[in-house]
């Protein structure tokens, strides 16, 4: 079973994406490859090519757009959800999360984090 990869939006922290790496978890954050202040359909487009599930806090805007992937027959590597919460609690969710789901069973999902 391959673990998800991530690739953390820019409206969460780098400190989470490193806090993942070092136990173990492929993360990534916008601005570790160039997508700084990237159009969210660039973020989930750049997550669909690298096959990285995409952790955003913009629930808005990324459930549109997997949407409009599903509505053209397109896929993406999953989009995970959270509203703001401390550190902490957001790596012990994505964590657990990781630890029961492939990357296969993210794919074209849009799922909470818990």
């Amino acid at each position: 079973m391959a673990e998800p990869r991530l690739l953390l939006d820019e409206n969460l922290s780098p400190e989470l994406a490193a806090a993942l790496r070092d136990r173990g978890i492929d993360a990534v954050h916008v601005a570790d490859l160039g997508l700084r202040g990237a159009d969210d359909e660039a973020v989930l487009a750049a997550g669909a090519r690298d096959e990285r599930t995409v952790l955003t806090q913009n629930v808005r805007d990324f459930v549109v757009l997997a949407h409009a992937y599903e509505d053209r027959g397109e896929h993406h590597a999953g989009v995970l959800l959270t509203p703001q919460r401390p550190l902490r609690d957001l790596l012990a969710g994505v964590l657990r999360l990781v630890a029961r789901r492939s990357a296969a069973e993210l794919r074209d999902v849009v799922l909470w984090v818990p």
